[in-house]
């Protein structure tokens, strides 16, 4: 056998090699894009039944706390001011009196 017809062979062994692991590869792939596919869609729909859940808490304190402790601490202030004015504190800043 001569160099050239060795070198031959080995181009022929070295392409039926590349064409397998191509193919081995597309295969891989595919299963590996099935098996995300069927982990991820669950894992999304539980990751969206959290974010309702988080959301509907959020909604929950905000108007049974958040809202309350606004509404007494805007009265406080309101009331704060009403003194201030009756007893002649509340006048503008830098006014003359």
């Amino acid at each position: 056998m001569d160099l050239a017809a060795a070198r031959d062979i080995a181009i022929i062994v070295l392409a039926v090699m590349n064409i397998f692991l191509l193919i081995l590869g597309i295969v891989l792939l595919v299963v590996l894009l099935g098996v995300v596919r069927s982990q991820i869609v669950p894992m999304l729909d539980s990751l969206k039944k959290t974010v309702d859940t988080v959301e509907g808490t959020t909604v929950y304190i905000s108007r049974s706390t958040v809202s309350p402790l606004v509404r007494i601490a805007s009265l406080a202030v309101a009331a704060s001011k009403f003194v201030q004015v009756l007893t002649g504190r509340g006048g503008r800043k830098g006014a003359k009196k």
